[in-house]
């Protein structure tokens, strides 16, 4: 499983109330009927109510590394990027927020917003009222094509979203060498996926925390090649390859998954 709404079906379908109900019911309930229960994430186990379980195992989610790395870099280096929906959970204003303190600071980073929806309009006027229009370029929606392109032309990619069943898009920056800057919050898996100053940063979910963490990378030369190294040596980790391997035998009933992929490694808190 990637995602779990859980109380959050009934945001997820304000309008469709008993539809969400017997979602959340059935959402609930999936994981009591299988032989075995497989989770992207830690955190989307402990949303699953799978504490430890002999039936459990955590495989994340694979990334195309022969497409991603096959790209072809976007013309122009992309200082900041961003990738996702544009809603309010994905949290982008705090990014905004970011940008406009870094400027206070005598920093002007470039930054890339690829993805549309709702809000891209109220956003697109909170970066012209900050006085940070001119470094923002909203992309919209891109094909995979694009997307990999920015990705390895980006040097940092932030992601400020406090809902997150698994967050791709830090898996791909990381595999293509982009520093991930994710915020911690207690309904995103973001989290589980960056190792703090070692292949990418955690922060809270603040303005301030987001332009001190942005700073350090855009002014300190070293820590920023650290931390990419890092973050392009986790990412390598995940090409779908090596996932394959990891979930084949749960299908085919080789072994246990407790022996292949033991739940009590796993950081539960």
């Amino acid at each position: 499983m990637a995602r779990v709404l859980g109380e959050h079906w009934a945001e997820y379908l304000p309008d469709r109330p008993v539809v969400a109900r017997v979602a959340r019911w059935l959402e609930s309930g999936a994981r009591r009927l299988g032989d075995h229960v497989v989770a992207v994430s830690p955190f989307t186990a402990r949303a699953m109510g799978a504490a430890p379980d002999p039936r459990l195992a955590i495989v994340p989610n694979g990334v195309d590394l022969t497409s991603l790395l096959g790209a072809t870099p976007a013309d122009e280096l992309v200082d900041i990027l961003f990738v996702g929906r544009l809603i309010d959970e994905k949290r982008v204003d705090l990014l905004i927020g970011s940008l406009q303190t870094l400027g206070g600071r005598s920093l002007r980073p470039t930054c890339t917003i690829a993805g549309d929806g709702p809000e891209r309009a109220s956003l697109a006027e909170m970066a012209s009222k900050a006085g940070v229009a001119e470094q923002v370029v909203f992309a919209g929606r891109v094909d995979d094509a694009t997307l990999h392109g920015l990705l390895r032309a980006a040097r940092i990619l932030v992601l400020p979203s406090v809902r997150e069943g698994f967050a791709m898009a830090v898996a791909e920056a990381q595999a293509a060498g982009a520093v991930p800057v994710v915020v911690s919050s207690p309904f995103s898996a973001a989290s589980d996926l960056v190792r703090d100053g070692v292949d990418g940063r955690v922060v809270e979910a603040t303005v301030d925390a987001i332009a001190d963490a942005l700073e350090s990378l855009l002014t300190d030369a070293r820590l920023q090649v650290e931390l990419s190294n890092g973050a392009r040596a986790t990412g390598g980790t995940r090409d779908w390859d090596a996932i394959a391997e990891r979930i084949e035998p749960i299908y085919l009933g080789e072994g246990t998954v407790a022996e292949a992929h033991p739940a009590r490694s796993l950081r539960w808190s």
